[in-house]
């Protein structure tokens, strides 16, 4: 299966293969600081998975090695990567799905 998603502005679109590995929910001060909410959804995949097939996001390192993903033009939060905790792994914030 192949699921689309990308920032609200549209400069920044992206692929994603097969299934995610997890989906959940995460409350921490970053993400709470990032997205504006108590609360953000993301599911992950293999990074082997995600293909940018419009633009590409800023990154910033946002703790130690944490480092999120987000549109430069409008904001939307995108990707989070943490290789220490989560090898591999992209986490995708799942309100920048299409569906």
């Amino acid at each position: 299966m192949t699921r689309t998603g990308g920032c609200q502005c549209g400069a920044v679109r992206y692929e994603l293969d097969g299934e995610p590995n997890d989906v959940a929910l995460c409350h921490c001060a970053g993400c709470r600081r990032s997205s504006g909410a108590p609360v953000m959804a993301w599911a992950g995949w293999a990074e082997s998975g995600l293909r940018l097939t419009q633009g590409a996001p800023k990154v910033v390192n946002s703790s130690g090695k944490s480092l999120r993903s987000f549109c430069g033009a409008c904001g939307t939060g995108l990707f989070y990567r943490n290789e220490e905790f989560l090898p591999g792994i992209v986490e995708v914030t799942v309100g920048s799905f299409d569906a």
